[in-house]
């Protein structure tokens, strides 16, 4: 790995937990709230990082996540402003679950060192999980609905 991709990966395993110490304090990632402008400045930073890296040497998927995400971040700041509507709460998660795809496919297909548990980005196993995380979203996406509502 390069310096940079180091520096990526630290910074985005710092974004994600950030985001679940929201989630599990809060029940989402109010993007005004301290925590929820640490998880987005880190996350522009991860998004940013990696378009300097080129592990197929050129544009992959992950840089097309990494564009998605910054139009989300940029839609609930900009667009949404500080309305605190159920959008921005969804649109936060939505950064979450889409930062979590590459982490996913990186982790799998990286680790254990020289005997990862899947061959490529294709694979059952990373399919299967990012599939797990997508029913999660969506599980959490219509818990934060409902809890929402009641607010």
């Amino acid at each position: 790995m390069t310096s940079l991709g180091i520096f990526h990966t630290i910074v985005s395993i710092v974004a994600l937990l950030v985001a679940f110490v929201a989630i599990f304090r809060q029940g989402l990632i109010a993007p005004y709230s301290s925590v929820g402008k640490v998880y987005s400045v880190l996350t522009v930073v991860a998004c940013g990082t990696a378009f300097g890296i080129y592990k197929t040497g050129k544009f992959s998927p992950g840089h097309i996540l990494a564009v998605l995400i910054l139009v989300v971040l940029l839609l609930v700041y900009v667009v949404l402003d500080q309305k605190k509507t159920f959008l921005q709460t969804l649109c936060m998660s939505a950064t979450l679950f889409f930062s979590m795809i590459p982490t996913i496919v990186e982790t799998l297909t990286r680790l254990p060192v020289g005997a990862p548990f899947a061959p490529d980005a294709e694979a059952p196993l990373v399919k299967m999980c990012v599939g797990i995380v997508f029913v999660l979203f969506l599980a959490g996406a219509t818990w934060q609905f409902f809890r929402h509502k009641k607010v």
